[in-house]
């Protein structure tokens, strides 16, 4: 029941409040909603399909009651431009939808094998390896070739980026005085620990998905080869 209750409150909190406090500011405030959206409300479906993953049976509901808030929330407390198209309003959802489902179901895995531990260490091993090879890879790459292949590109104005295992390839294309970019331009690296943080994580999530899926595959041949016997 205080689980119950918790989740409730935190709904209300994210989904009602947290909006009319940015709706009811003298200007409305972009970044705060994109913060919402884009971080606070993702981080609140992990958590929250972590938490339901261990009790399903008594908690069922409580996805449904926070997609529905956020619907509402979307569709008439942060009723701006950005969030009139029913299609972007969809979208999020749908997203919140996969984020919760994937983490629902990997706790759901998780608590069904044995050795948690070892299947922690091997994904933590996994995802920091990975993490690490890439981040060098893209440093060797930058001090020889002033490049380097594994990130994202960005572009805005006169600027475009590369951001990927924790750096960013920033380049900059001075502009001529009729608008035209010219070709020298000022490329330099730098450190960006969201970045390597994102990619520590999402590599763990695949590995741990991958590892428990080799577990499960695991554990039903060592069941068939027992009732065959």
């Amino acid at each position: 029941m205080k689980k119950t209750v918790f989740w409730l409150v935190v709904s209300m909190i994210l989904f009602v409040i947290a909006p009319l406090v940015i709706r009811s500011g003298i200007r409305y405030s972009y970044n705060a909603s994109y913060m919402l959206l884009v971080l606070f409300v993702p981080l609140y479906f992990v958590i929250l399909g972590i938490s339901v993953g261990k009790s399903i049976k008594r908690h069922w509901f409580l996805p449904v009651v926070s997609l529905a808030l956020s619907f509402i929330s979307y569709t008439f407390i942060l009723n701006t431009r950005q969030y009139r198209n029913y299609g972007t309003i969809a979208t999020l959802i749908i997203i919140y939808m996969v984020l919760f489902a994937t983490f629902m179901l990997l706790t759901v895995a998780f608590f069904k094998v044995t050795d948690r531990k070892r299947v922690l260490k091997k994904s933590i091993i996994i995802s920091c390896t990975v993490s690490g090879v890439g981040f060098f890879i893209n440093l060797i790459s930058y001090l020889i070739f002033k490049d380097f292949p594994l990130g994202i590109t960005r572009w805005g104005g006169d600027y475009s980026g590369k951001s990927g295992f924790g750096l960013i390839l920033n380049r900059v294309y001075p502009m001529t005085a009729m608008g035209e970019s010219v070709p020298q331009n000022t490329v330099w690296l730098s450190f960006e620990p969201v970045s390597l943080v994102i990619s520590i994580v999402a590599v763990f999530v695949i590995s741990l998905i991958c590892i428990l899926i080799w577990d499960v595959l695991k554990n039903r041949n060592a069941d068939k080869r027992q009732n065959a016997n």
